[in-house]
């Protein structure tokens, strides 16, 4: 059982198809259950956690940002990297005593240096491609999450147009936001 707090103002409709889809309810393991079937390790271990989904990206924007900076490191060290750019250049909202934060839009974003960036524990090359992500969605020039949902493998030949992005952080991204992606 969930318990979902809703703060502010909003229509409870729309709050719950949020959480639906960041929580994957309609994601079924069969198909993933199936193919891992004839692997007794992969297959025990499934079923031990037989409930667990991928979680779900709000925006590509954002999943393109968590795809980069998780790329080649360790997870604790890739999540610590995300929170603090999240905290520092996140927009954040108080509400009831409560601090929220969100990934920092892509008009702050650019207004930090590679540099800055850096001091974040990212390399030259994420934090480069960081704000490359940004100048994309600040230009219009990223797809959107419908026409990733609608094309996938179009989306990804656009992607990997943008510094640092390649089909190894384009695919996870996508999946993170779609509903239907598989590779």
């Amino acid at each position: 059982m969930l318990n979902v707090g809703i703060y502010g103002s909003g229509n409870v409709g729309d709050v719950l198809e949020a959480v639906r889809k960041m929580l994957r309810i309609d994601f079924d393991c069969s198909e993933f259950l199936d193919a891992v079937r004839g692997y007794p390790e992969i297959y025990s271990l499934a079923l031990k956690h037989v409930g667990l989904r991928p979680s779900r990206c709000v925006s590509l924007y954002y999943a393109l940002i968590d795809s980069v900076i998780k790329q080649a490191v360790f997870l604790k060290q890739a999540l610590n990297t995300i929170a603090k750019i999240v905290v520092k250049y996140g927009r954040r909202k108080s509400i009831s005593g409560k601090v929220f934060y969100e990934y920092p839009s892509p008009t702050k974003l650019l207004k930090v240096s590679v540099e800055e960036l850096k001091s974040l524990r990212l390399s030259r090359t994420k934090a480069k491609a960081l704000l490359e992500i940004a100048k994309a969605k600040a230009e219009g020039r990223l797809p959107s999450e419908a026409e990733a949902e609608r094309n996938p493998e179009e989306t990804i030949r656009e992607l990997t147009k943008i510094y640092g992005v390649g089909t190894w952080t384009a695919q996870p991204s996508i999946a993170m936001i779609s509903e239907k992606f598989t590779t």
